[in-house]
């Protein structure tokens, strides 16, 4: 089977959908050919030896790397430029380079914006193959929570442009059960399927001391509340710096922040004109090094905007911290609160609420050593009965052989 993944995102950035080309290739020996563009997240500046890169081989599988306008440090024009590039870019580049090519499936892995599928649709079109839209946000509704654009007429323009990227689809695959109620209402259900997401297995190996030395993770007399991923307005970073406050006089406890985002070094900014002492921001690591780091976690937190878009989804760090073993914190409202119910990995409050929050963690705090260790305990339980790698790409690889035997057309 020949496959044309369509991804802004991919390799050096840390994203699923490296795992999953990576297995498609070499695990089911399918052709696997990605086109991405420059890796520039979340740090908004192209990764060093990538600027002039297009073309390289990466696990075996051929990756187009398209021109783009960097992220840069965020902002409505440099978002905007940064997606109109990839998707104008990654349409001509598809077009010219790979005519010959003739996947039997296009698959789009669709991060933030929806936008980013056109590409895809445009090739499927003109070379007759299968369209898979596998879709991690949903939009309009994102683009209006997160106030990039408050135009409602543009906000309504936009909302015309994915429904006929799902018309255009043969099948959707959604991350999350809410996902798929929200998009049925409009398309109908009969293309659309659950298929969540998963991490790495990294995260399930044994984990032992690597070469990662981070002094404020090695520190045995404070209680490590560790928050990992995208720092952006999506995640409620006043929420943090609010517990943050609130938490002060526990001197035995610190917030530690891996990763980064747009709101980063707002959020450092605030921490430093409130001089808050508990909170250390770490950067991004590799993910070879994130098992260990989250392993140094007493707690892992989660938290999101209280939107309704955010209720719908499910923080795809979730899956990562169930599959850590460590117990969770979180914030959040509908279908990721009740994946941190249903799987008994820790305690989980509402939304931007940092009273109930600051409670919560001073709550798993006391607990016995035993009992945090059962929470994750359950979590990493959980996850190896619904989220692991290997069964969910089995599903994926089904789903492209039905799709192609089947006589489904695009109307």
């Amino acid at each position: 089977m020949k496959i044309l993944i369509f991804s802004q995102h991919f390799f050096p950035e840390n994203f699923r959908i490296n795992e999953i080309a990576k297995d498609l290739n070499n695990k089911f020996s399918h052709k696997v050919v990605v086109i991405t563009g420059k890796p520039n997240y979340p740090s908004g500046i192209i990764f060093a030896g990538y600027k002039t890169k297009f073309r390289d081989l990466w696990d075996g599988i051929d990756v187009y790397r398209v021109p783009m306008w960097p992220r840069k440090s965020g902002g409505y024009l440099n978002l905007i430029l940064n997606y109109l590039s990839y998707i104008f870019f990654s349409t001509l580049s598809s077009i010219f380079l790979l005519s010959r090519f003739k996947p039997d499936v296009v698959f789009c892995y669709a991060t933030s914006p929806l936008l980013q599928a056109i590409p895809a649709i445009i090739y499927s079109k003109l070379f007759r193959s299968k369209m898979v839209l596998n879709i991690q946000d949903l939009w309009p509704e994102s683009l209006s929570a997160t106030n990039y654009i408050k135009n409602k007429t543009l906000i309504i323009l936009v909302g015309y442009l994915c429904k006929l990227i799902y018309h255009f689809s043969d099948l959707i695959l959604v991350q999350s059960k809410s996902f798929e109620k929200k998009i049925s209402k409009e398309i109908g259900s009969k293309k659309i399927i659950y298929w969540p997401n998963s991490v790495d297995s990294i995260f399930l190996e044994m984990v032992s001391k690597n070469n990662v030395s981070i002094p404020c993770l090695e520190r045995n007399d404070k209680f490590t509340v560790m928050f990992s991923g995208n720092i952006g307005r999506a995640q409620s970073t006043d929420t943090i710096i609010n517990i943050a406050k609130l938490l002060e006089i526990y001197t035995n406890i610190q917030i530690v922040m891996v990763g980064d985002g747009s709101q980063r070094k707002d959020m450092m900014d605030k921490v430093e004109s409130c001089s808050l002492k508990n909170i250390n921001f770490i950067g991004i690591y590799p993910l070879r090094d994130m098992p260990y780091i989250l392993s140094k976690a007493n707690l892992l937190l989660v938290t999101l905007a209280n939107r309704e878009i955010f209720s719908l989804t499910v923080p795809s760090k979730l899956q990562a911290y169930l599959a850590s073993g460590r117990p969770i914190v979180g914030s959040l409202n509908g279908e990721g609160a009740e994946l941190i119910h249903k799987s008994n990995s820790g305690i989980v409050v509402e939304a931007e609420n940092p009273v109930m929050l600051a409670r919560a963690i001073l709550e798993m705090k006391n607990k016995s050593n035993e009992e945090l260790v059962r929470l994750g305990s359950n979590g990493r339980s959980y996850f190896k009965k619904h989220f692991l790698h290997d069964k969910l790409l089995e599903k994926l690889n089904t789903y492209f052989k039905d799709l192609i035997k089947s006589n489904i057309k695009i109307e």
